[in-house]
């Protein structure tokens, strides 16, 4: 990214001082808890959870999830099953998640930029049956968004932190 693409970005971002500020103490809460923690970056670019699809099969609407939805999804969910599988996670009750994305000027900036609680339904639906039994078991969750420093890849780093008893799917 060019100095001056990432210049216009942190100019048009909003000031996050005080949102930061807050989320950090959010976060000081959490790990305050003594409760299982799971931390997992996710590699790449994320993908916000598409709109449904619709087309007619066998002459009746069938609505289906957009392909790129559903393999940014698969990714994910390889990753924290592994990561799952590597940190001893359990599956668990209630839920507090936190997500941070470190994104592209162009994610940002622009006409194009995606909903911070689409990108997050992306991560929440992957982790159905592998973080916990379902994303409605998440009571908190604490999200935020940046521009990728120069060289950083963008990627997303998702940390929860279990708030209740385990239990099996």
């Amino acid at each position: 990214m060019t100095s001056a693409k990432r210049a216009k970005a942190a100019a048009t971002w909003p000031d996050v001082a005080g949102v930061m500020h807050r989320e950090a103490m959010g976060a000081l809460v959490l790990e305050a808890c003594n409760s299982p923690r799971l931390s997992v970056s996710i590699p790449g670019p994320p993908v916000a959870k598409g709109r449904p699809r619709a087309a007619i099969v066998a002459g009746r609407p069938r609505l289906y999830t957009p392909a790129e939805t559903e393999a940014y999804e698969a990714h994910v969910r390889r990753v924290l099953e592994g990561e799952c599988a590597r940190q001893g996670w359990p599956l668990g009750g209630w839920a507090s998640a936190r997500v941070r994305y470190a994104l592209h000027a162009e994610f940002v900036i622009g006409r194009d930029v995606e909903d911070a609680d689409n990108l997050v339904k992306a991560q929440l639906d992957a982790a159905n049956k592998v973080l916990f039994p379902d994303d409605r078991r998440v009571c908190l969750m604490l999200v935020a968004r940046r521009v990728a420093e120069d060289g950083e890849a963008p990627g997303v780093t998702l940390r929860v932190w279990a708030l209740g008893p385990t239990e099996k799917p």
